[in-house]
């Protein structure tokens, strides 16, 4: 017996820009969606429904690449994790290897949401790096190191 899965249209925001009125020199940063907000949902519902995404003005939607730092995929206890791993990494110590290695189970989720984002919408346009992101997460886009810097190169090579 073959099921049908059933229809969803997902509104994704188009903003590209978030207008910033202090400090004076700096007008806006760079912005999108942010996976682990979108990658719940689809990890939830992928086996029932086939999904259709949009975004108001009809462009492609951004990912925010500062939502990929590790610390974002503690999404349940988000407040009380982002805080000590932010500290952990501002040390002069700290060392990017030896933090994901005490953090495999982030990694693989961000492997895993940066997989569904592929398999659901393919390659879409990123955001800049904020001046203040996660080492983590700097390093990774720096050094061409995957999953992260892997999907901002190939989004951009491979925009229209």
């Amino acid at each position: 017996m073959t099921t049908t899965k059933r229809r969803a249209l997902i509104i994704i925001s188009s903003g590209r820009q978030l207008p910033l009125a202090e400090p004076a020199e700096v007008k806006s940063i760079s912005t999108g969606f942010f996976l682990v907000e979108m990658a719940q949902v689809l990890k939830e519902f992928e086996n029932d429904y086939e999904f259709t995404f949009a975004t108001p003005d009809g462009n492609a939607p951004q990912l925010d690449i500062n939502g990929m730092a590790l610390s974002m995929h503690y999404i349940e206890k988000i407040g009380a994790k982002t805080i000590p791993l932010r500290r952990q990494q501002r040390r002069r110590s700290f060392d990017v290897n030896s933090f994901r290695q005490r953090h495999p189970e982030l990694v693989a989720r961000r492997e895993q949401e940066v997989q569904l984002l592929e398999r659901h919408i393919g390659r879409i346009p990123v955001s800049e790096l904020l001046p203040n992101s996660e080492p983590e997460l700097a390093e990774s886009v720096q050094h061409d190191e995957p999953p992260v810097a892997e999907h901002v190169e190939r989004a951009a090579a491979e925009l229209p």
